[in-house]
């Protein structure tokens, strides 16, 4: 033999079969490195690298280095499979965790998808395809296209609902309300989302507020450099006001038009 041992099998046979003997045998196998187990079989038929198997497979590394990994270098190759049987609600096909202590003591699930299909990102329960979720002092997320030429493009939201569905295509919520909709049927919704519908093929955008809406158009990196303002009052006047100065313009629910007085 060229090794401390050969082990050669005839064709279509086996090579070496090892059988425990008895009810609850400790390791059916046990790879050592001077007297530490490397790998190991235990009677059940779990798998261990590094570890007593809890699993079918469990692998444990303390190194600064990844534990494991899988690669197929073959043309058209593919990576990993995961199956999992049912479609059970809150179980995981797939539960990625870390953990913020050295010794890795307190883990806690970073991304998982559930057998139904949503993706869960800071959210161990998403009741969405995409549910993304994080407690920080930022944005939580940023959608990035580095590319610089004409064809460069940002983010696309799609829906195939018709205008007769009028269903909510985007949609910006805050403070316990949404602020922004807009609606398959192309009309827009500030702080409502029922924007008024003008009809006669109209798309139109409805600024909804306690005293009603308003634009402000302002120049420069400074917005207190207020140019024009227009603005509803409380008693139903739709006014212009020119920055800096006063009513410009103003016509009340009378239908009569001010210029320059109220």
């Amino acid at each position: 033999p060229f090794a401390k041992l050969n082990v050669y099998g005839s064709n279509n046979s086996n090579v070496m079969v090892v059988d425990a003997q008895g009810t609850a045998p400790n390791y059916i196998f046990d790879v050592r490195d001077d007297g530490t187990s490397k790998f190991r079989v235990d009677g059940s038929g779990r798998v261990g690298i590094g570890v007593t198997p809890a699993y079918k497979l469990e692998i444990v590394e303390s190194a600064n280095a990844f534990a494991a990994r899988i690669t197929n270098n073959s043309d058209g190759s593919q990576g990993l499979q995961v199956r999992t049987s049912d479609n059970d609600t809150g179980q995981y096909i797939l539960d990625l965790q870390s953990s913020s202590s050295a010794t890795g003591t307190n883990y806690a699930s970073k991304f998982v998808v559930e057998k139904g299909g949503n993706v869960g990102i800071g959210n161990n329960s998403p009741n969405y395809t995409l549910s993304v979720e994080k407690d920080v002092d930022t944005w939580v997320s940023r959608i990035y296209n580095t590319g610089s030429d004409a064809n460069a493009s940002g983010l696309l939201v799609r829906t195939d609902a018709t205008a007769a569905h009028n269903a909510n295509a985007f949609a910006v919520y805050a403070d316990s309300s949404y602020k922004l909709m807009i609606k398959s049927d192309g009309n827009i919704g500030v702080n409502t989302t029922t924007p008024v519908d003008f009809g006669d093929n109209f798309k139109n955008l409805n600024l909804n507020g306690v005293k009603g809406g308003a634009l402000s158009f302002t120049r420069g990196t400074n917005s207190a450099t207020r140019q024009w303002d227009i603005y509803t009052s409380d008693a139903d006047q739709l006014i212009f006001y020119k920055g800096g100065s006063t009513d410009a313009m103003v016509l009340n629910a009378a239908g009569h038009l001010g210029l320059g007085t109220n």
